[in-house]
């Protein structure tokens, strides 16, 4: 992990321990940050990347909320001399979830939702930006694991520009830790 993600990580668990005292810890609210594996790219051209990411949710404690996130993805092998440099994606959506089975602890959740990406690629030693919408859909679980804080190992899927044809696609798993207020 670089210098600069570390930051970002060691902020996350300051700004999320210090809510948890605050008036959000009554609002049903969730606050997280991800870590993952993929593969993405354009109809010609994809690859491994890695990336991390921010997610929330509101009014998570039933069975429907609203998710937001932003995720940021890098290649995994370096140096990117083609292809895909960099993706920023932000998006939301509604989250439906169930309860584990066998009366465990937890929630199974699935996300159904909008996002905006931007990616740059290079080609030919040339940086190119494309920008485009498109849908999320994810999956995984919410595991409580101390307290308020929980894991959520999840899959990931990136369609942009629309359906038909798709400008850019990532589909990858990883897992996401957060504090629920």
């Amino acid at each position: 992990m670089t210098s600069p993600n570390r930051r970002l990580l060691g902020w996350l668990v300051l700004v999320t321990s210090l809510l948890k005292w605050t008036p959000l810890y009554a609002q049903e609210m969730e606050l997280g940050g991800t870590v993952g594996l993929a593969i993405a790219g354009t109809p010609d051209e994809t690859k491994p990347v890695t990336g991390w990411g921010i997610e929330g949710c509101a009014q998570c404690s039933g069975r429907f909320g609203l998710f937001a996130e932003y995720s940021h993805w890098s290649p995994a092998t370096r140096p990117a001399s083609y292809g895909i440099a960099r993706v920023n994606l932000v998006g939301g959506g509604l989250r439906i979830q169930e309860p584990l089975p066998g009366g465990r602890r937890g929630l199974f959740f699935l996300d159904l939702g909008l996002g905006l990406g931007r990616w740059r690629s290079l080609e030919q030693r040339r940086e190119r930006e494309d920008r485009d919408y498109g849908f999320i859909l994810g999956y995984g679980a919410m595991i409580p694991v101390l307290g308020g804080w929980y894991l959520r190992p999840q899959v990931r899927l990136y369609l942009m520009g629309g359906c038909c044809p798709v400008s850019f696609a990532s589909y990858g798993g990883g897992v996401g830790a957060g504090i629920r207020f």
